[in-house]
């Protein structure tokens, strides 16, 4: 027998339970529930289906039962709910990696692993911390400045590259560093406190500071829990989720590549030097895209679109629409990142609150990007 019962929540316990029972990876009954009355065996299998379903082969297509060699064992309330919350946490987005692949011939939903290029790449080096496989990624990396000077490293080790099998106009929309090292200089818990783009961290692991050697990105890996709690981060952690898949890869125009610097370009004493940064806000890129913009200014030689209805056609062959209102796309239209900013501002962002809302839309875009391509 099994009993229903009905609760008054006020809006703040709602709005707790809910961004709680969402890091959990559960509905918000189920959370309840849990910790209500503890199901240990369902806390520890749930938490094995999570982290077994991302070392499944791409292209694998499986059922929740298939991940439990013992299934017939199973409790048949834990079965359901294992079932339930792990379709709810791939229909919101919560494992980029799997995708809902329709039911076989006895009704039981299918998923299927998505390729997975920075599992590929990283090879052993491959966790479940979304965070710490993109600082692993760093770490493999170089400089970025050689970067734009060796086609050939970016097509063996540039994600969004690799992605489009070596087309060196891919792109990305959002860098996870920019956010992360925002993130961590918010932290409470991240020792270097200065905020802005050219204080600490730096995205190198041998960076030679004042008292020695500083190895940022060693650092932030072994004390990630410490600097960036996921109770506390958990968006920032989705992001990263999301940012490695193919949903976060656009094809720039092929006279547009100088849009990849992410900011206003000038020559200064014969070097290019970023005199304008656009934080890797993109509803500044898309504003100065429009007539009028910098990215149309033909006489510093950045006129990456002809005009208007070029840019729209790009736009929508890119799936970039949910960045603009009522479906209209325009200069006007843009949608911001964060209410307090418009489209043609761009800024450093140092108030936790804002970060955490600039990184919700990044996740909204890039789940809505991961639907449309899902549909193609």
């Amino acid at each position: 027998m099994s009993v229903v019962i009905p609760i008054t929540l006020t809006d703040s316990e709602y709005k707790t339970i809910v961004k709680e029972s969402s890091e959990k990876g559960l509905t918000p009954a189920q959370y309840l529930k849990h910790k209500a009355v503890s199901h240990t065996e369902f806390e520890i299998r749930y938490e094995y289906l999570r982290k077994t379903v991302l070392k499944i082969p791409s292209g694998h297509v499986f059922t929740v039962m298939s991940i439990f060699s013992d299934w017939n064992s199973i409790e048949r309330g834990i079965k359901l709910s294992l079932g339930r919350n792990f379709y709810h946490l791939i229909k919101r987005g919560g494992l980029p990696e799997i995708k809902a692949y329709g039911k076989n011939s006895s009704n039981i939903q299918l998923y299927i692993k998505r390729e997975n290029k920075m599992m590929d790449y990283l090879g052993e080096k491959y966790s479940d911390n979304p965070i710490v496989n993109y600082l692993q990624y760093f770490k493999q990396g170089i400089h970025e400045s050689e970067i734009s000077l060796n086609e050939r490293w970016r097509k063996e080790n540039d994600l969004d590259v690799i992605w489009l099998d070596g087309d060196l106009n891919a792109d990305t929309i959002f860098s996870v560093w920019m956010p992360l090292k925002m993130s961590l200089q918010s932290s409470k818990t991240y020792p270097y406190k200065m905020k802005g783009n050219k204080y600490y961290p730096y995205k190198d692991d041998a960076y030679q500071g004042k008292q020695g050697i500083i190895h940022f990105l060693s650092d932030i890996i072994s004390n990630i829990d410490k600097y960036l709690p996921r109770n506390e981060w958990e968006e920032l952690y989705q992001f990263a989720e999301l940012a490695s898949t193919i949903s976060n890869v656009i094809r720039l125009p092929d006279k547009g590549r100088g849009m990849q610097k992410r900011g206003i370009i000038e020559i200064v004493d014969g070097k290019q030097i970023i005199v304008d940064s656009f934080y890797d806000q993109i509803p500044r890129t898309l504003y100065e895209c429009f007539e009028g913009g910098e990215f149309r200014n033909k006489y510093k030689n950045r006129e990456y679109f002809k005009n208007d209805k070029e840019l729209k056609d790009w736009i929508l062959d890119q799936d970039l629409d949910i960045l603009f209102s009522n479906g209209v796309i325009s200069r006007e239209t843009i949608k911001p990142l964060i209410p307090r900013l418009t489209a043609s501002e761009s800024e450093w962002l140092s108030d936790k609150k804002d970060i955490l809302e600039m990184l919700k839309q990044f996740n909204k875009i890039l789940i809505f990007r991961q639907e449309k391509l899902d549909s193609k």
